[in-house]
């Protein structure tokens, strides 16, 4: 499902870990340019307005992944992807994050990861949030414990705008005339 997203902006990735960056480097630095970031520092630093997407490490030293993100969107609203190790907990609903991935991870996921944050970028701001809150709804759903995150008032708030918004997202995808395979999956993925 991978598509060719060379000719875009580079992708910032936020990771301590040396071999894990080294495997984003060899799962993605065939398809498009990188911006490998050792510590939350330097991924501010290297952060700029043509960078297309990002992904995340929560924990980093320097600054964390909750601190660069809050810097991207003090700037720019590209999509950004945290996958990291951390338990997801309802505090990812407040989150200006587009998806929240939990490691550890292959090569498949941090593909559709990234083809996903870049599909999204189509979109309008009501069917991006859509897409969003879906996605963290789902994490959560897997993750959590049911009975905890379904009595949430955060949890519940965010069933009823995915709801809500459920309707733009289905018109805007029809109105697509030739929608690319990384947005036909990402809709199959959040409406089945």
């Amino acid at each position: 499902m991978s598509t060719d997203t060379s000719d875009g902006g580079p992708l910032l990735i936020a990771e301590d870990e040396p071999g894990l960056r080294e495997l984003y480097d060899l799962w993605l630095g065939d398809r498009m340019e990188l911006r490998l970031a050792a510590n939350g520092t330097e991924a501010i630093e290297y952060f700029d307005d043509q960078v297309q997407a990002a992904l995340l490490d929560r924990q980093l030293p320097g600054a964390s992944g909750t601190e660069i993100l809050q810097a991207i969107r003090a700037e720019s609203s590209c999509p950004v992807g945290m996958i990291t190790a951390d338990a997801p907990s309802i505090d990812i609903l407040s989150m200006p994050l587009d998806t929240y991935v939990r490691k550890p991870i292959d090569r498949e996921t941090v593909n559709r990861t990234v083809d996903q944050l870049l599909a999204v970028q189509a979109f309008d701001c009501a069917v991006r949030e859509y897409f969003a809150l879906s996605a963290k709804l789902r994490t959560l759903r897997s993750e959590a414990s049911a009975l905890a995150i379904a009595s949430d008032p955060a949890y519940q708030a965010a069933e009823e705008r995915v709801a809500e918004l459920s309707d733009q997202a289905a018109e805007a995808m029809a109105s697509l005339e030739d929608p690319s395979p990384a947005l036909t999956s990402l809709v199959t993925e959040f409406t089945r």
